[in-house]
């Protein structure tokens, strides 16, 4: 069972990893200079920043495009991975162990995954529109073209926000059941599964 179980955190550890790397990355709303809405930015010197230029926000656009689609296949990933964690709990139950924390942690994890497919798809649907840019990503309204990119930045990070914390989530919550269903000293440990639990690997 502890070979198992070490198995299924590291499952889970690969996965937090994976929506950590769009973080750790730099930023294509970051990189490309835009202020954030409010009063107007000022430079180390005290300057007025002048507005993004057209290339600067055509960068952008093609870094989210890419962010995008890295984060639309981590989330297929993360939703592969239930089934296989719904069975692991139904053999801990047939054990005759507590299994309701780990049910509750993987209630919340689809809660969470169905709250940032919504974010993710609206950062889709925005980027499908392109407000401010034309079919081939060439600006066509600088202040438009300047919003779209803060909102598609905005939703692209909620959604890694909201999947690291459900992993981080899943994550604690296999390493309690493994603390808490470990033999006590003396006692035999449970038999070990005919049939080995096979995970597909996610790459990071």
């Amino acid at each position: 069972m502890k070979h198992k179980m070490m198995k299924w955190l590291g499952v889970l550890a690969v996965l937090g990893m994976a929506f950590a790397s769009i973080a750790a990355a730099p930023s294509p709303v970051d990189a490309s200079g835009i202020p954030a809405p409010g009063s107007p930015p000022s430079d180390e010197a005290g300057m007025v920043q002048r507005p993004p230029r057209p290339e600067v926000l055509e960068q952008a656009y093609q870094r989210l495009l890419k962010a995008l689609e890295a984060q639309k296949e981590r989330l297929q990933r993360a939703e592969q991975q239930i089934p296989n964690w719904e069975s692991k709990i139904a053999e801990f139950k047939k054990k005759g162990l507590d299994t309701s924390a780990l049910e509750k942690a993987l209630a919340n994890f689809k809660d969470s995954l169905m709250k940032a497919r919504q974010s993710h798809e609206e950062a889709a649907r925005l980027l499908a529109q392109h407000p401010g840019f034309d079919e081939n990503g060439k600006v066509v309204d600088l202040k438009q073209a300047a919003q779209t990119v803060r909102d598609v930045g905005k939703a692209i990070r909620e959604t890694h926000r909201i999947m690291e914390n459900a992993t981080r989530e899943m994550l604690r919550a296999f390493r309690e059941f493994r603390r808490d269903n470990r033999p006590m000293p003396g006692e035999p440990r449970p038999p070990k599964p005919t049939v080995e639990g096979t995970i597909a690997p996610i790459e990071p």
